[in-house]
């Protein structure tokens, strides 16, 4: 699953460039057609006027996948890769980033021990990490702690996330 969203950053979290945000497509446009929340690059033009609208805004494409492969050409012409978030996208509606919840935000020593690995956007650079926080995801489960996913049974999976170039 792949495609564009436009989100509002929260707004005391200027450095993290991942996927969740304040808001994902906000006062969304109906005219766009979204698949779970995400738009096909056929419709970057139109998205890129709707984003416009929103001073405080991103756009960004997202790879969600554990077989992350190869981008469509305007992406590789237009934004540029930030890194690999860890979590959820189901839809605009439901979506958790565990790198921003857990790692940057939270309380638990054991996942606050991979901020060294995180980049300048807050994100992991390479896939090497995510083995060892999902095994520590399992090792806290098995103690008893609650984590975001128990209960829903969704998966947490790496997402690449490439960032638009303002002014491309």
């Amino acid at each position: 699953m792949n495609g564009l969203i436009v989100i509002i950053d929260w707004n005391n979290q200027k450095n993290y460039y991942g996927f969740d945000g304040k808001d994902i497509w906000p006062n969304i446009d109906t005219s766009m057609v979204l698949n779970n929340g995400l738009a096909s690059v056929e419709q970057f033009n139109k998205i890129l006027e709707y984003k416009k609208n929103f001073k405080e805004s991103r756009l960004l494409y997202i790879q969600i996948s554990k077989a992350i492969g190869e981008v469509p050409s305007i992406i590789h012409n237009k934004f540029t890769f930030v890194g690999y978030d860890y979590g959820n996208y189901i839809s605009e509606y439901n979506y958790y980033s565990l790198i921003l919840h857990e790692i940057i935000l939270g309380s638990r020593e054991e996942f606050k021990a991979y901020a060294k690995y995180l980049n300048e956007n807050l994100l992991f650079p390479s896939l090497d990490q995510i083995p060892s926080l999902e095994k520590t995801q399992i090792e806290l489960r098995a103690k008893g702690q609650h984590l975001e996913d128990e209960y829903k049974g969704e998966e947490f999976q790496p997402i690449a996330v490439y960032s638009y170039i303002e002014n491309n």
